[in-house]
């Protein structure tokens, strides 16, 4: 798009001294676009703002119009004809006119402009102005006759295109280039003609004596000879291979129906179930079930080689007075899943000492219900990867806060109980996701779960 600017503005004003005269300003503009070149003929969007106090003021009066430029260029308009002009206060100045144009006759102002009302024609000023004191009454002047209206001034003519420039002088010439690389080695010639046949050379020496010949056929068989006399027997030969099995013979009468035997032990039972003998017979109500791939003790779909539904107690102690509590002579092993984070709700124990649930998502706490150097020693990682480590000796009775939910502990590994007594002891492998409650792991314990 070409920039259009405003290069000369002019305002007259002709506002009247009477009262019930229209009070409006006339401005104009000569437009030119961005070569300098007058914009004629053209129409041109404006919007005219009158501002007070600055360059920036408060706009007191706002007007738009549309309006086509001259031969020359020049737009004319008049400003006033809108609600408000009349109510503007020109004592109470400085006055801004500010002019915002769109070369494309539109309301997008690309060319904007201020300045300042330097006077203010009486009859505004006058009208709006602070009044002063009423002078005495003149005497009436003479009718003046009224002039004749004067020609309109004929458009001032463009101006000529200047004189081209003189042409610069010739450069000095440049330093000769470096000297070019060879070029690629051009293609092979074609084939010459073959040359005239020399002449024929003298007869060479005789060659060696040829191979012999092939035998001749042999010759006709001769007439026999008399039958000699009749050689020793051979030995025998060896025995030829066994001839094929003959048919199956018919089938022979069934013998006689054997005594009944002794009843055996299977019973009634369900798939997969093994018997169990109770001291006196075999009966099918055993817990152990085998379905050909898996064996489930407790279970009759064992899901695995072998699935326990239920507490496992593996081993015996040995090598210590202090016997096992509960249960006797051995563990307990068992899956922990921990998904009510209710206060109180227990995690692991021993038969002293509860691992609990704080209330919280994170948060556990012990619970010792006798003292006696009970002790729980853990160490974990946050969902920062951070180890965080507790040690608690000697236990009071009561609730003491392990981890809280602040930490946001995502792994913990805790063994707690009484050292001095081996079958008090309980150790737990938990872990859970960072933003979840549920705690899962295993517990291996001296004491039933």
């Amino acid at each position: 798009m070409k920039k259009f600017i405003n290069v000369f503005a002019a305002i007259l004003f002709t506002a009247s001294v009477f009262a019930q005269s229209p009070q409006k300003m006339s401005y104009q503009a000569v437009i030119r676009d961005g070569s300098g070149v007058l914009v004629s003929n053209h129409l041109v969007g404006m919007q005219i703002s009158i501002l007070q106090g600055s360059p920036t003021g408060t706009p007191v009066y706002v007007e738009t119009q549309t309006l086509t430029t001259n031969a020359n260029g020049l737009a004319t308009l008049e400003i006033g004809g809108g609600a408000g002009f009349s109510t503007i206060d020109w004592a109470t100045g400085p006055y801004y006119i500010k002019t915002e144009t769109d070369p494309t006759g539109g309301t997008t102002y690309t060319i904007t402009g201020t300045s300042q009302l330097l006077s203010v024609p009486y009859a505004l000023y006058s009208a709006n102005g602070t009044p002063g004191p009423t002078g005495p009454t003149g005497p009436a002047g003479p009718a003046g006759a009224t002039g004749a209206t004067g020609p309109a001034g004929a458009d001032g003519a463009i101006g000529a295109t200047g004189p081209a420039g003189a042409d610069g002088a010739i450069g000095a010439t440049g330093a000769t280039g470096a000297t070019g690389a060879d070029g690629a080695v051009g293609a092979t010639g074609a084939t010459g003609p073959a040359g005239a046949d020399g002449a024929i050379g003298a007869t060479g020496p005789a060659g060696a004596d040829g191979a012999i010949g092939a035998t001749g056929a042999t010759g006709a068989t001769g007439a026999d000879g008399a039958i000699g006399a009749t050689g020793a027997t051979g030995a025998t030969g060896a025995d030829g291979a066994v001839g094929a099995t003959g048919a199956t013979g018919a089938t022979g009468a069934d013998g006689a129906v054997g005594a009944t035997g002794a009843t055996g032990p299977l019973v009634a039972g369900t798939i997969g179930q093994t018997l169990r003998h109770d001291g006196t017979s075999w009966v099918a109500n055993s817990n152990i079930y085998d379905d050909g791939t898996n064996v489930g003790i407790g279970t009759a779909t064992p899901l695995a080689k072998l699935q326990v539904a239920g507490t496992i107690r593996m081993g015996s102690e040995t090598g210590t007075s202090e016997a096992p509590n509960y249960p006797a002579n051995g563990l307990v092993v068992r899956r922990i899943n921990s998904t009510d984070n209710t206060a109180g709700q227990i995690v692991a124990k021993t038969d002293l000492i509860n691992l609990e649930r704080d209330g919280s998502n994170s948060g556990l706490q012990i619970n010792t219900s006798s003292s006696g150097y009970q002790v729980c020693n853990c160490m974990g990682i946050n969902n920062t990867s951070v180890f965080v480590g507790k040690s608690l000796n000697d236990l009071a009775v009561g609730i003491t806060p392990l981890y809280s939910d602040a930490e946001n502990m995502v792994f913990i590994h805790c063994v707690f109980g009484n050292p001095y007594y081996g079958s008090h002891l309980t150790e737990v492998n938990i872990t859970r996701k960072s933003a979840d409650y549920y705690w899962i792991g295993t517990v291996t314990s001296t004491v039933d779960q």
